[in-house]
């Protein structure tokens, strides 16, 4: 599921950080999955 949300939020994310270093660093996965937490329950109660 994480990795569902990454690649749909990548357009979003490109413009703040960039998909690449997403990929490249899991210390920034690890970061960007704590702040899409909200996003998923958000969509998770929709």
């Amino acid at each position: 599921m994480p990795t569902i949300i990454l690649i749909g939020d990548s357009d979003t994310d490109h413009d703040h950080h960039g998909p690449t270093n997403v990929i490249t660093g899991s210390s920034t996965v690890n970061l960007l999955l704590e702040q899409k937490l909200p996003l998923v329950d958000n969509v998770g109660m929709k």
